[in-house]
């Protein structure tokens, strides 16, 4: 049903949840499972045993060693954390189901990625900087820390919903960047500001995610993903040719 959507998981480290989250995915609809440098072994018999009938989606998971590995062919990146210190905190969206509407739309036309943390630590604010949107879902001030498969299960559970309700559209093609794209244009831009020294200091890092997270919501497409590198060459450009001037 969800063949554009796969789910990550990073660095998971009970084989009871890696189950569980197969067992989640096959009843919600999405078959695509990719473990990021897992601490635990998907296919033992603690997994199996909690996957049911989504035995079939651990014996077809990829594993890789980077997040980047994963996210490679994506053009849309959402996470669920908690983490909300500096910048980031722009982009993260409650209550979810804004976040699964989001979502819903970017599934039906392009490689949408949803990332999961660790169950001890969660995602790395480096990681979180990789994606274009952060999700936060709701929960009380009392015991907020949500397990890892109910927090697959209630994403998914919400894009279900999201995509029950609404009525058939026919949306026009875009041909939006690729992750890969977006993220050759990030690391042009950010050696561009660097050198106009823009960007400079302890607080260059959190000032560009939050440049990041501006660009990124936006969904930019990949046309305009070139105007930006072609924009980022003219700046190197011309920097050298002030230095030789002087």
């Amino acid at each position: 049903m969800f063949k554009n959507c796969k789910i990550i998981l990073v660095r998971p480290q009970f084989a009871g949840n890696i189950g569980s989250i197969a067992r989640v995915m096959k009843n919600m609809g999405f078959s695509q499972l990719v473990l990021v440098s897992p601490k635990a072994n998907h296919l033992d018999d603690e997994a199996k045993k909690f996957s049911c009938q989504g035995e079939e989606i651990l014996h077809n998971s990829t594993q890789v060693d980077l997040i980047e590995q994963a996210l490679v062919d994506c053009t849309y990146v959402a996470a669920t954390s908690s983490q909300t210190k500096g910048l980031a905190r722009a982009s993260i969206i409650k209550p979810i189901r804004i976040a699964a509407k989001v979502l819903s739309k970017e599934i039906n036309r392009s490689q949408v990625a949803l990332v999961f943390g660790p169950e001890s630590s969660g995602l790395t604010t480096e990681e979180i900087s990789l994606c274009n949107l952060l999700i936060g879902i709701p929960t009380s001030d009392d015991y907020p820390a949500l397990n890892l498969a109910m927090s697959v299960a209630i994403t998914l559970h919400e894009i279900n919903m999201v995509m029950e309700e609404k009525d058939e559209e026919t949306t026009k093609p875009i041909e939006l960047a690729s992750w890969k794209m977006q993220q050759q244009a990030f690391d042009a831009l950010k050696s561009s500001l660097e050198e106009i020294h823009f960007l400079f200091g302890p607080k260059a890092d959190a000032l560009f995610n939050g440049i990041k997270t501006m660009i990124a919501r936006s969904k930019p497409t990949t046309q305009e993903m070139k105007w930006l590198i072609g924009l980022n060459r003219q700046l190197t450009w011309y920097k050298a040719k002030i230095r030789d001037q002087n």
